[in-house]
């Protein structure tokens, strides 16, 4: 997500262009904001655009040039106001994206017995250790993680209690990925850890 400013002033007083992109199907939003919003405004109108209908996530820089280019588009063409076509550059370029989307997916059938070969992409920088070590994949397509080492311990204060966390490796990551867990569920999960 990222900002386009410096836009001329609407009727309705907006400056800007909120871009958000989710990069799962390819779909972006434009929304007009004014540059003076706060963090609260904006967390609101987040949560009634954007979660309401995908959840989270972030990749813009590519989407502004675009979306710059047919805003220009608009105001050269119509002599109108930027923020009355921005419904129309989200409609056209989603479609185009997901479009081009579309031409990629294609429906595959697999069988109990058959061999597939799963390519998985990290969602984070990882480190490859050069050892290759078998998973046992499920019938349900999942796998078992098995925790490692306890990396770090700390404490989340909350308002009214205290929830004691750990720092935790898992097996096939690398210490980048680790994640905090409650130490109670750890404990109960993993006594062998402790």
């Amino acid at each position: 997500m990222d900002f386009v400013n410096g836009l001329p002033l609407t009727p309705t007083k907006m400056d800007s262009v909120w871009v958000i992109v989710d990069r799962l199907t390819k779909t972006v939003h434009f929304i007009p904001v004014k540059i003076d919003f706060s963090l609260q405004k904006l967390a609101k109108l987040y949560i009634s655009e954007i979660v309401r209908l995908h959840g989270t996530d972030g990749q813009s820089e590519r989407e502004i040039q675009i979306l710059k280019d047919m805003l220009r588009g608009c105001i050269i063409d119509f002599w109108g106001s930027w923020e009355e076509y921005l419904p129309l550059a989200e409609f056209a370029y989603s479609n185009r994206q997901k479009s081009y989307a579309d031409l990629k997916r294609k429906d595959i059938e697999y069988f109990v017995g058959d061999m597939v070969f799963l390519k998985v992409s990290p969602w984070k920088k990882v480190l490859r250790s050069g050892r290759k070590e078998e998973i046992e994949v499920r019938p349900d397509l999942t796998f078992k993680e098995e925790p490692v080492q306890i990396l770090d311990r700390n404490v989340k204060v909350l308002h009214k209690k205290s929830i004691p966390l750990m720092n935790v490796l898992w097996q096939n990551h690398s210490t980048e990925e680790a994640t905090w867990e409650p130490k109670d569920s750890m404990r109960q999960q993993y006594p062998h850890l402790f």
